[in-house]
């Protein structure tokens, strides 16, 4: 496993903050715009993660279940 290593800086559009991925990552993971990627924290480290269709379809689910939960 090879690990790609790069410095970003952090930009802003509207009230959202934003990284930008580089290049030789967005081709090696196949990530395109409207990609889904999971965001999460670990021990202070900020994780990102292609999300495979299935895993998209997953979260989708849970998403629906919570509102309803939500509702009651």
């Amino acid at each position: 496993m090879t690990n790609t290593e790069s410095t970003k800086t952090v930009g802003q559009i509207g009230a959202d903050l934003y990284v930008p991925l580089p290049e030789e990552l967005v081709k090696k993971l196949h990530i395109k715009k409207g990609s889904a990627l999971l965001v999460r924290e670990d021990d202070g480290t900020i994780v990102l993660e292609p999300l495979s269709a299935t895993q998209q379809r997953q979260q989708q689910v849970s998403s629906i279940i919570d509102k309803f939960m939500a509702e009651e």
